[in-house]
């Protein structure tokens, strides 16, 4: 297993070499069995999670109630739960490890205190996550348009 540093330097790109220590101190390591749910819509979100190794999948309810259904798997080296860090901490979708997965957990306070203190470490990290997030974007407008 890579030591925290590595992973993080795996996991982001553009970060400085000291931005790993201070990135260490932020994130939490946590392993998820599979089928084990990480948080439930509706749920407060704990913070953005970034997968290091297996699968996350995101479940919908849907109009009927109790049935939900499957919108998106998050494999490794892409986020969920960015909302929590950047909008309404409250999730907006079910996440629940597809098999046994690995993740980074970067709760918002953590993150907030980075931003205050080392407000340059927190715009490399930002600038890694939009790119993450463009890649999904990118990503789901294929899939929209393969609907019509």
């Amino acid at each position: 297993m890579k030591s925290p540093s590595g992973l993080l330097a795996d996991l982001f790109y553009g970060l400085a070499e000291a931005d790993l220590p201070r990135l260490v101190e932020c994130f939490e390591f946590r392993h998820l069995p599979a089928g084990q749910t990480l948080w439930s819509e509706g749920e407060n979100c704990p913070g953005i999670v970034f997968v290091v190794t297996g699968e996350l999948e995101a479940r919908k309810k849907t109009e009927f109630g109790s049935r939900q259904v499957v919108i998106g798997l998050i494999g490794a080296g892409s986020l969920a739960g960015e909302n929590a860090l950047f909008g309404d901490p409250e999730a907006d979708s079910s996440i629940a490890a597809r098999q046994d997965t690995s993740l980074l957990l970067l709760p918002r306070d953590r993150f907030e205190t980075l931003a205050d203190e080392h407000p340059e470490t927190a715009v490399r990290l930002m600038r890694s996550m939009m790119a993450m997030l463009s890649l999904r974007m990118r990503h789901l407008s294929g899939r929209l348009t393969s609907l019509f």
